[in-house]
Order: structure tokens, then C-alpha cells, then sequence
């Protein structure tokens, strides 16, 4: 039947998500290790992997996104299915670039394509581990504290950040801004003038 047919497809879906997440997250939080360590110009970051408890984290918040989705994607290819005269040739083409109605963090519904929404999380999600590499290596290395960095065609919100100084206890980007962001903290240390130059930080994105 065609929608056991979408359930396989969807589970081998998932499978292939849960084997490349952390592998990718992993390698994100090395690239931000990697530039904190550059910095401070030892070149060897003193954490190189995320911990245990922050890799099970962030493979779980994706993991959960991801399955919020596959259900609205589902029941979306089950219905196209039922339509008289559709081919499972006609489905598969239009899979990714027709918008679903899915299931939001918020419990609130939207509407997104799913390449759309799936590329969108394949961006966040690592770069959030990259900042987090980036942020635990500049804690370890002495930081005090980091400055918001912003790329010059930022949205309004995250050009009025850019600049701006905070503890490392303050939310960061892009969980303090939104899906894509690009911003990125810029570590400050103490026995460093405040850095004015900004183009190290984006040149590794």
C-alpha cells in the first residue's frame, strides 16, 4: 500500500539523520575550537569534542525538529498519495519543494517547504555547535567576555547587537537571534585592547 511505502521511506529517513548528526555536530564544535585556539595563538584547542551531556543535548533538539517535521511531511505524502490519478513519480517530485503544514517548537503550526525547512536546520543546528566549541575553548584560554559580531548585511535586530559586550553567561548567537543567523561572539581577554577587527571571526564560517 502507498503509505507503507512513505512509513519505510520515512524511517530510513530518520536512520540516516540520527547516523550523520553527530558526526556533523562534532565536527562544527571542532571548527569553533579550532578558531578559539587560533586566537589566542596556542593552535591547539583544549576541548576538541563536545562533552557528553551537550552532544546528547543537541543531537536530541534536532532529532525532536526533525521528527516534528517527518510527521507533517507524512501525512502530506499520504494524502497526495490518496489523490485519484497521482503517481508515486508525481509524489516524489514535488516532495521537497511543495510547502507542508508541520508542527512548530512552539506548538503553533507552519507552512515550509521541506528543503526549505531542512536546510534551515542543517545550518543552525551546527553552527550552534560551532559557537559553543568556540565559546568553552575561550573560557578555558582566559576570556572574559565577548563582543557581538555581526556580518555586514545582518538583519536590523542583530546590527543593533553588533558591538555589543557580554559575559559568557549571556545567550549567544543563534540561539539569541534567529534560524540563520551568522552573528558570532568575538572572545575578549584581559591583557588584550578590545578587538576592533572582526573579518578572523567570519573568514572561518
Amino acid at each position: 500500500m502507498p503509505s507503507r511505502t512513505v512509513r519505510s521511506a520515512m524511517a530510513k529517513f530518520d536512520r540516516t539523520v540520527q547516523r550523520s548528526i553527530v558526526k556533523s555536530l562534532d565536527r562544527s564544535y571542532f571548527e569553533g575550537a579550532s578558531i578559539a585556539a587560533k586566537e589566542i595563538g596556542s593552535g591547539v584547542p583544549v576541548f576538541d569534542t563536545p562533552s557528553a551531556d551537550a552532544s546528547r543535548a543537541a543531537k536530541s533538539e534536532v532529532l525532536v525538529a526533525v521528527g516534528r517535521f517527518n510527521d507533517g511531511l507524512q501525512d502530506a505524502l499520504e494524502s497526495r498519495l490518496a489523490e485519484d490519478g497521482t503517481t508515486m513519480a508525481q509524489v516524489a517530485e514535488s516532495a521537497l519543494t511543495e510547502p507542508i503544514t508541520a508542527m512548530g517548537a512552539s506548538g503553533e503550526p507552519f507552512r515550509m517547504a521541506p528543503k526549505s525547512y531542512l536546510n534551515t536546520l542543517a545550518r543552525t543546528a551546527p553552527y550552534r555547535m560551532k559557537v559553543l566549541g568556540y565559546a568553552e575553548n575561550s573560557v578555558a584560554q582566559g576570556s572574559i567576555g565577548w563582543i557581538w559580531v555581526a556580518e555586514p548585511d545582518a538583519c536590523d535586530d542583530c546590527l543593533e547587537k553588533h558591538g555589543s559586550v557580554h559575559d559568557w553567561g549571556d545567550p549567544m548567537p543563534p540561539d539569541d537571534s534567529h534560524p540563520n543567523c551568522r552573528c558570532f561572539p568575538k572572545a575578549i581577554y584581559a591583557d588584550a585592547e578590545e578587538p576592533t577587527e572582526v573579518e578572523d571571526v567570519q573568514e572561518e564560517d
